[in-house]
């Protein structure tokens, strides 16, 4: 992915957003088929919510996920306004439930949350099981500079690294990574948030807005999908045959 490809998204996606109340709808439609989603095992999941975000925003999946058996956390940061300290807080969380369980914690986060959630597992690789992100634009630059990417430029300020060093020039993650997108985000560039594939690390497409990551049906069956994963044999997503249309074939990073 070159400088020259990274421009926000369009203004007409950025309009779709307007969808986040039609996926809202669905999403609790879907709660239907909980018993036919994978239960959990018990370990424990934090939710990160993105830029502007408080953990209302990823409640609907934090029900779900509890409903199948995870015992699932909020960030408890209240609004998520790209503080100085998030990831002191974001840490701090972390190492509480990891020892409060004696278990890895699995880490979803929307948007901004899912650098945060990265971060964690580079700094705390030993507490952290899996990393899902949800429209996160972990390799967003602020020099890819565009009107319509406000949320991407104010967000990712303000996770330092992420400022002064390029992403493929970071430090490798060592657990499991799964970036989810959409390539009808009309808040961030879709581009931002892939990740290179390879044993351990996958991106999944779905179509949908960017607000709505958190409480859309194809995430949560993908998501209860990644964490019922064991954690000494990961396989890549596999869409069930009846699911297959809410997935379209992810592009290379």
């Amino acid at each position: 992915m070159t400088r020259s490809a990274i421009e926000g998204p369009s203004y007409f996606h950025l309009a779709m957003e307007g969808r986040v109340f039609a996926e809202s709808a669905a999403f609790f439609s879907a709660l239907a088929w909980l018993p036919s989603l994978p239960a959990g095992d018990g370990h424990p999941v934090m939710l990160l919510p993105g830029f502007m975000g408080a953990d209302s925003s990823t409640a609907a999946l934090r029900f779900a996920l509890g409903r199948l058996g995870y015992a699932v956390y909020g960030w408890g940061g209240g609004r998520n306004e790209g503080a100085a300290d998030a990831l002191d807080h974001v840490g701090r969380r972390l190492l509480k439930l990891h020892r409060d369980h004696d278990r890895g914690v699995s880490l979803i986060g929307q948007s901004l949350g899912g650098i945060y959630a990265r971060e964690m597992a580079r700094t705390y690789p030993h507490a952290v099981r899996t990393v899902v992100t949800l429209g996160s634009p972990f390799r967003f630059r602020s020099v890819f500079g565009h009107t319509n990417n406000v949320a991407s430029m104010e967000g990712t300020r303000m996770v330092a690294p992420h400022h002064t060093v390029e992403e493929d020039q970071r430090p490798q993650i060592d657990v499991p990574t799964t970036a989810i997108y959409s390539r009808s985000d009309g808040v961030v560039n879709w581009q931002t948030c892939l990740q290179p594939e390879g044993p351990g690390h996958e991106n999944i497409e779905v179509i949908g807005s960017h607000s709505g990551m958190a409480h859309h049906p194809a995430v949560l069956f993908a998501v209860t999908d990644r964490l019922a994963q064991p954690v000494t044999s990961w396989a890549p997503f596999r869409a069930p045959r009846s699911l297959s249309f809410l997935y379209p074939m992810p592009a290379l990073s």
